[in-house]
Order: C-alpha cells, then sequence, then structure tokens
C-alpha cells in the first residue's frame, strides 16, 4: 500500500489516506496584499486549519499578523483557545467583504488549532462583541 498524505502531520495525513483533498498553505499572505480588494467567500475549500472560514486567503494573513503580535488586544491562551482584536488602523487597508468596507475583525484560535476570523463593518458591533468576549473569558 502506497502512503499518501504527510508523516509529521498526523491529522492531515489521516485525511489524505482517505482521499480527501488537503492543502497547507504554501506561501505567506499579508495584508498589505489584499489591500482594497473585495474579498468573497473561498471557492476551493478543504478540510483543514481554515476549514470555517469565509476567505482563507484573508484567514491566513490574520493569523501571520496575529503570530506576529500585531492584535490590539487579546485574551485566552493556547490550552482554552485565544481571542484577538484587530481595530486600530485596519480601514487603511480598505479591504471589503461582499462590498462592504471591514473596520475591524476578531480572530479565534482553538486547542486544536482551528483558526477563524468574524469581520464587522461596524465599529460599535465589533467592541460590542469584543466586550461580551472579554466579559465571558474573566468569568
Amino acid at each position: 500500500m502506497t502512503r499518501k498524505g504527510w508523516v509529521k502531520e498526523p491529522a492531515r495525513h489521516s485525511l489524505a489516506a482517505r482521499g480527501l483533498k488537503t492543502t497547507s498553505p504554501s506561501k505567506s499572505i499579508s495584508l498589505e496584499s489584499l489591500k482594497g480588494k473585495n474579498l468573497t467567500r473561498s471557492k476551493d475549500r478543504h478540510p483543514g486549519k481554515f476549514e470555517a472560514t469565509n476567505n482563507i486567503e484573508f484567514a491566513q494573513a490574520l493569523q501571520e499578523l496575529s503570530l506576529e503580535g500585531g492584535a490590539d488586544d487579546d485574551i485566552g491562551d493556547e490550552e482554552c483557545g485565544w481571542f484577538g482584536i484587530f481595530r486600530n488602523d485596519f480601514k487603511e487597508y480598505g479591504i471589503k467583504e461582499d462590498g462592504k468596507l471591514v473596520v475591524g475583525v476578531i480572530v479565534s484560535e482553538d486547542s486544536n488549532g482551528f483558526f477563524s476570523y468574524q469581520s464587522y463593518h461596524n465599529m460599535k458591533l465589533l467592541n460590542a462583541e469584543w466586550k461580551e468576549i472579554t466579559k465571558y473569558s474573566e468569568l
């Protein structure tokens, strides 16, 4: 039997062994590269770290930025999950989703490493959601 998949990535290897197509980010994507774009839902979606996101490239850029400590505020840890908020100077990128300007984003990564984001077009809603997240994490 020929082995499919990646030996060093057990979850990905398991999916590939069952014949499911999986992908791994092959290049670095930054928010600069998405500047001024109107993002739509990714058409080519596969099981993996970003499977719960609307736009995989946007998710990869946000994750890279959060790994560099770019979040304006964050809460949580690796064991229970992590949340971060991007709001300051986010409008300067001029990124749109379905024609609406993204003014901020809340990102999260769970204890299994799955990354997701929720983008906001209204700063008031963004701040209210962040307040809820921080309120529950303080309990």
